[in-house]
């Protein structure tokens, strides 16, 4: 009888197993598309999607993919040279000071003109390296339409020397002391990091499916198809520029490309709330700073700020994903 049962389970053990193998397998089969569905009709997050797609790279083995995916979930490093554009946020700095009555005064904080390039990178730009995860919680928990990021106070003596003298000669008048200092982050553009986001995860996954439909099926790729494999992560995430390549220098050269902005981006931006004024500085700087030039990159982000509070103080919202984007590709 004792057999007769240790038979017995050891069959139906073995048969809940087959059956378990081909469910993964099913699954696995659909696994891309039912990810594109989910991401589209928003029943997931990106964070939730972003790990999924970490079992969709063990079966690609493609380290571009995968560290992208690392990046996104866990992080991006301050100096990381693959921090994408539209994580580099243009983004007003205030230093706040405290006078005997308890009274609040505070002062916008901004780069001189002869200040080095990182220190006007630094007072300029707010650089979003937090996981997803945190960008999600973050714009969940926001009540308003900024998010405030206090700067360390260690620091405060420091931007305190970039305030004009009138200014500093105000706070000794009423003899006030450094309490805060902060910078504002739109809410809009915080949500924009994870729309882009999303957006790459959707056209890697999208031409993953279409290029490769037994992806998921046991997939062994040749030669070939690796380099068709890399040439989609690249396309899509990094746009068309493998980041190894140019950590070694084989791109330099696209620094020296001039971008000219067309009579039909011009319509766009006008689209998108632009004035005739605001889109003239914008040539300005494209022709007057070359391609790839730390100047250039830095006037461009400060003049989406500035164009960005524009829109929203005038009410129009929704251009400013679209125009972040649209800078982004000719940054």
């Amino acid at each position: 009888m004792i057999s007769f049962f240790k038979s017995f389970i050891y069959k139906e053990n073995k048969r809940n197993t087959l059956r378990l193998y081909n469910s993964w397998q099913q699954a696995k089969k659909t696994m891309i598309k039912n990810l594109i569905s989910d991401l589209v009709h928003k029943t997931i997050s990106l964070s939730e999607a972003l790990t999924r797609a970490k079992l969709i790279s063990l079966e690609i083995d493609n380290d571009t993919f995968r560290d992208w995916l690392k990046r996104e979930l866990e992080g991006y490093n301050y100096d990381d040279k693959d921090l994408p554009t539209y994580r580099q946020i243009y983004s007003p700095l205030y230093l706040e000071v405290v006078v005997r009555n308890g009274q609040t005064m505070t002062y916008q904080v901004f780069a001189p003109e002869d200040v080095s390039k990182e220190e006007r990178q630094i007072l300029e730009t707010h650089r979003e390296l937090g996981p997803i995860t945190t960008i999600e919680k973050l714009i969940d928990d926001l009540t308003g339409s900024t998010a405030r990021m206090n700067i360390p106070n260690k620091l405060h003596q420091t931007l305190y020397q970039f305030l004009t003298t009138q200014e500093k000669a105000q706070i000794k008048i009423y003899q006030a002391r450094l309490s805060n200092c902060y910078r504002e982050v739109n809410k809009i553009q915080l949500s924009n990091v994870i729309e882009m986001t999303k957006q790459k995860l959707i056209d890697t996954l999208a031409e993953f499916h279409k290029q490769f439909p037994t992806l998921m099926d046991d997939f062994k790729p040749n030669k070939v198809e690796s380099e068709k494999l890399q040439n989609i992560v690249t396309t899509n995430i990094y746009g068309g520029t493998n980041p190894m390549n140019v950590a070694v220098g084989e791109n330099i050269t696209q620094s020296d490309i001039v971008f000219n902005i067309t009579t039909e981006q011009k319509e766009q931006l006008k689209e998108f709330g632009i004035e005739e004024e605001q889109i003239a500085e914008l040539e300005t700087i494209n022709n007057e700073n070359p391609k790839g030039s730390e100047s250039r990159k830095t006037k461009i982000f400060g003049w989406l700020g500035k164009v960005s509070a524009s829109l929203a103080s005038r009410g129009i919202y929704d251009s400013i994903p679209e125009l972040t984007e649209f800078i982004g590709s000719i940054v």
